[in-house]
C-alpha cells in the first residue's frame, strides 16, 4: 500500500511540476505600461534606470508600454511638444541603459484614441494617425516627435476604445493597422491593444475580431481584467477561460473549419494582468496578480494537453497595467503587493 501511495505521489508530483514548467521560457518576456508621466517629466527620467534595473532583474519585463498621449478628433497627436517634452529624454536614458548593461528592451510608444470621437472610416483620419505613428517612431523624419534620440521607440502600441461589437469600426480598425504596418520599417513592432473576450457590449470582442487583428498585426495585448469578479475563484476561472479563447481565436482553432486556416505563429499575444485603481468592475481584492497568474496557467496548461492544439504557442507573456512609481499610493501597481505576487505568482509558478 506504501509502495502504490509512494509511487501515486510522485506520478502527480512530476505532473504538476511538468505543467507548471511547460511555459517557463514564454513567462522572460513580459511587459508593463508605463505611464505619461515617463516621457514628460525629468524627474521621473530620472529613476529610470532603477526602474529598467527591477525589470530586467527582478520581473522579466522586456516590454514597456509608454503611454505617448492622446489623439484628436481628426486623428492628430495633441500638444505633442508639450506632452512628449521628454520623449527623447526617455529614449536615451535607456540607450544608455542598453549599452553599459549589454541588454535591449522592446519600448512602444502606446498611442490612445477615442473610437466615439475619432472617425476612422475616413481616409485623412487615418492618414494623420499614420503619420504620427511614423514621427512617434522614427528620429529622422521631418517632424519627428523624437528627433534627435540615441535609440528610436521599437514600434507603435495602438489603443481606441471602445472597439467591440460594431463590425463597420473594425473593419476600418483592421484597415488602419494595416495602413500602419506598410508605412513603418519593417523591423518596427506594430502591435493592438485589444478587449477581452465576449459578445455582450463595445468594450469586448468577438472571437473573429482576434483572429482578423491577428493577420494585420505582431503583437495583440488584451486587456483581460474589469471582470466584475467577486471571488478568487471567479476570476481565476473567468482568466482560464479568456486564455483558451483567446488564444485560439488568434490561432484558429476557436472554429475547427477550413475557413480559420492557422496563421503564422509570428504574431504573438500577450494577457493583462491588473495592477490599477478599484472601479465598479475591477475590485482588486479578487482581480489581482495572482489569480490572474494561476488563471493563465490554467488555461495554458489545458491548451497544452492537446497535442494537436499549438494555440498556445502564440502566448508570449503577461503585460502588466500599470506602473507609476511602484509605490502604490496612487493606487496603481505596487512592487510590496502586486509586483511581489507577479514574482510569486508568475515567475515561479
Amino acid at each position: 500500500m506504501n509502495i502504490k501511495k509512494n509511487y501515486l505521489s510522485a506520478v502527480i508530483t512530476l505532473a504538476t511540476l511538468y505543467c507548471t514548467a511547460v511555459f517557463a521560457d514564454n513567462y522572460q518576456d513580459n511587459g508593463v505600461f508605463l505611464g505619461h508621466s515617463y516621457v514628460k517629466y525629468q524627474s521621473v527620467i530620472d529613476k529610470v534606470p532603477d526602474l529598467a534595473d527591477k525589470m530586467v532583474k527582478q520581473y522579466d519585463c522586456r516590454y514597456w508600454f509608454v503611454n505617448a498621449g492622446f489623439m484628436d478628433a481628426k486623428g492628430l497627436f495633441i500638444k505633442s511638444s508639450e506632452e512628449l517634452a521628454k520623449a527623447s529624454q526617455l529614449l536615451n536614458t535607456i540607450a544608455d541603459y542598453e549599452k553599459a548593461k549589454d541588454y535591449h528592451f522592446k519600448v512602444l510608444a502606446w498611442h490612445n484614441g477615442n473610437s466615439r470621437k475619432t472617425d476612422i472610416s475616413k481616409p485623412e483620419v487615418r492618414q494623420n494617425i499614420v503619420n504620427d505613428c511614423i514621427k512617434l517612431v522614427s528620429s529622422d523624419v521631418n517632424g519627428s516627435f523624437i528627433s534627435g534620440s540615441k535609440r528610436e521607440f521599437d514600434g507603435i502600441c495602438l489603443d481606441m476604445e471602445p472597439a467591440g461589437k460594431d463590425d463597420v469600426f473594425f473593419e476600418n480598425f483592421v484597415l488602419l493597422f494595416d495602413e500602419i504596418s506598410k508605412a513603418l520599417d519593417k523591423d518596427k513592432i506594430v502591435s493592438a491593444c485589444t478587449h477581452k473576450y465576449g459578445t455582450q457590449n463595445a468594450w469586448q470582442w468577438y472571437p473573429e475580431y482576434y483572429y482578423r487583428m491577428a493577420g494585420s498585426v505582431d503583437l495583440i495585448i488584451a486587456m483581460t481584467y474589469n471582470s466584475g469578479s467577486n471571488t478568487d475563484l471567479e476570476y481565476q476561472n473567468w482568466m482560464d477561460e479568456q486564455t483558451k479563447t483567446i488564444l485560439q481565436s488568434v490561432s484558429g482553432k476557436y472554429w475547427q473549419d477550413s475557413n480559420h486556416p492557422a496563421l503564422n505563429d509570428n504574431v504573438k499575444v500577450m494577457l493583462g494582468f491588473p495592477g490599477y485603481p478599484p472601479s465598479k468592475y475591477h475590485k482588486p481584492e479578487f482581480e489581482n496578480i495572482k489569480n490572474a497568474s494561476l488563471g493563465v496557467q490554467k488555461g495554458l496548461n489545458k491548451l497544452n494537453e492537446d497535442k494537436q492544439n499549438l494555440s498556445h504557442k502564440y502566448f508570449l507573456g503577461a503585460a502588466v497595467y500599470l506602473y507609476t512609481d511602484g509605490t502604490g499610493k496612487d493606487n496603481y501597481s505596487s512592487e510590496t503587493t502586486d509586483w511581489q505576487q507577479f514574482r510569486q505568482f508568475w515567475l515561479k509558478p
